[in-house]
């Protein structure tokens, strides 16, 4: 006896290629719902570039520590600081190294002897966060446009009250045409603050 398969008749083809299609055009659904669920969860949980090099920039300044041989390593603490002797000694010194590591290329030192760059930090952090670009734009921080400055109410009560950082940086977008052809954008200041906290 000889096995013979059975031939799909004419009607049943055409039938098969719509369940194929129609399949085809669910998953495709699907795959574009999950990628836009997807961006628009990421955009709402995580910080937009300006905010990480804040963020960033306040943790590097939070650890930046001076030595002082009567009073061995000072930085800055979660408590308030009394207004005494000791205060009014250190506080421009310690005031002093927090400006500067702000400033361009500026670093400063933790306890733990590591050296920190807050501007390049905040750089760093702000790129990483433009790594996600939409399809036709581009955006791209301007070199050397990243500004930190501390901001306190008064100087001489600086390290007594709550210290905060502000972080200005400019970003262009370039808008694609053809892989050949690129238009500049206009350039967005964009700025953010944080609080230093220890």
């Amino acid at each position: 006896m000889r096995l013979v398969k059975p031939r799909l008749q004419r009607s049943d083809r055409p039938y098969r290629r719509h369940q194929i299609a129609a399949l085809l055009l669910v998953m495709t659904a699907l795959l574009i719902a999950y990628i836009f669920l997807s961006l628009d969860r990421n955009s709402h949980d995580s910080p937009s570039p300006i905010e990480a090099a804040a963020l960033v920039a306040a943790r590097d300044i939070a650890s930046i520590v001076i030595y002082d041989r009567q009073f061995g390593l000072v930085g800055l603490g979660d408590m308030r600081a009394p207004l005494t002797a000791w205060y009014r000694a250190m506080h421009p010194k310690l005031l002093g190294a927090l400006r500067d590591a702000c400033a361009p290329g500026g670093k400063g030192i933790t306890a733990e002897g590591e050296i920190v760059r807050p501007t390049q930090d905040a750089v760093d952090a702000y790129r990483a966060r433009l790594k996600f670009p939409g399809i036709w734009t581009t955006r791209t921080l301007v070199p050397g446009s990243l500004k930190i400055s501390l901001i306190y109410r008064s100087e001489e009560k600086a390290l007594s009250e709550p210290l905060f950082i502000q972080v200005e940086a400019v970003e262009q977008e370039k808008q694609t045409i053809v892989t050949a052809l690129e238009s500049a954008g206009p350039k967005v200041i964009r700025k953010s603050i944080a609080e230093i906290r220890k």
